[in-house]
């Protein structure tokens, strides 16, 4: 029963995350800025984690780790959340769901570089096929005269998720010491710390003036139902399957983004993008892969980072 309810809440976790990709694209730039979407998001994520982490008492971090949670924060949440926020406004939501993809491949690339995780000829076929699915993506977004694909914008979810590959990598050890609620509240505020610098100069430019109800259930989606349900429901997920298993989940994203743009922006699917995401999809599929009494992916938490 609990893997059933588990499985259920991934699938929901993977719609939150495939709509909030629209959600987010319809946001910018007319009511908010990149910038300013950033201040939202991490205010309101601050509010609600910091009350629940004094009132669950405190958890200590030992100072060993306090290098390990701020890489955590500059990775996982400054440069993950500006490239995301800065991509999205430009490039389409199909085209970022499809590039977040990666982000298993990049998971296992940096476990190799970082913890010498064991590379096979598998693998290696795994993250060449992607790479070239996500070049191809990127190249279309390059050469083409439309609107929904920019080059710049894909470069930027590019970023984005390499950056956040990398976090899941860097903060895997700390899950293991700490809770779910530390680990975020930490990770949160020294991210919080760096994007100030960035984010600053627009709060005097911020006008709720032409706010409607839609922006504001809007950015409620995204402050609130997608950074903090979502994770909280992977997080729960997974002590129920196997992270292996909830990593595949991701491969519903594209499929709701694309469906969602397909209703508020009228964004075809074209059959070059269709072959690109199934380059990505493959070579995710080689690396994460096991074969019956073979050794894990290695991958041990796989969710994208928007």
């Amino acid at each position: 029963m609990k893997k059933r309810e588990a499985l259920l809440a991934l699938t929901i976790t993977s719609i939150l995350f495939g709509v909030n990709y629209a959600v987010a694209k319809g946001l910018m730039p007319f009511f908010v800025t990149p910038r300013q979407l950033m201040i939202f998001r991490l205010a309101g994520t601050l509010v609600v984690l910091w009350p629940l982490y004094l009132l669950r008492g405190k958890q200590k971090v030992n100072p060993s780790d306090r290098l390990r949670m701020i890489l955590s924060g500059l990775t996982g949440i400054a440069i993950n959340q500006v490239m995301f926020f800065e991509g999205l406004s430009r490039t389409s939501p199909v085209d970022t769901s499809i590039i977040h993809t990666l982000s298993p491949m990049m998971v296992m690339l940096f476990a190799v570089l970082l913890i010498r995780e064991r590379l096979t000829w598998r693998k290696i076929a795994g993250m060449m096929t992607g790479a070239l699915g996500a070049l191809w993506l990127v190249v279309l977004a390059g050469t083409s005269g439309k609107a929904e694909g920019n080059l710049t914008g894909n470069l930027l979810i590019l970023l984005n998720i390499t950056s956040y590959s990398l976090y899941l990598v860097v903060v895997k050890p700390l899950m293991a010491r700490y809770s779910a609620l530390t680990v975020m509240t930490h990770t949160f505020s020294w991210g919080s710390f760096f994007v100030i610098p960035y984010v600053i100069q627009d709060i005097p430019l911020l006008s709720f003036d032409h706010f409607t109800t839609n922006t504001w259930l809007s950015l409620f989606y995204v402050v609130f139902l997608t950074t903090l349900t979502a994770f909280s429901l992977t997080a729960w997920a997974l002590r129920h399957v196997s992270a292996t298993a909830a990593g595949y989940f991701i491969y519903l994203q594209p499929v709701i983004a694309s469906l969602v743009a397909w209703i508020a922006y009228d964004e075809k699917l074209t059959l070059q993008k269709v072959g690109a995401a199934m380059l990505v999809f493959t070579g995710v599929f080689l690396v994460i892969y096991r074969p019956k009494g073979g050794a894990s992916g290695g991958l041990k938490s796989i969710r994208a980072g928007g």
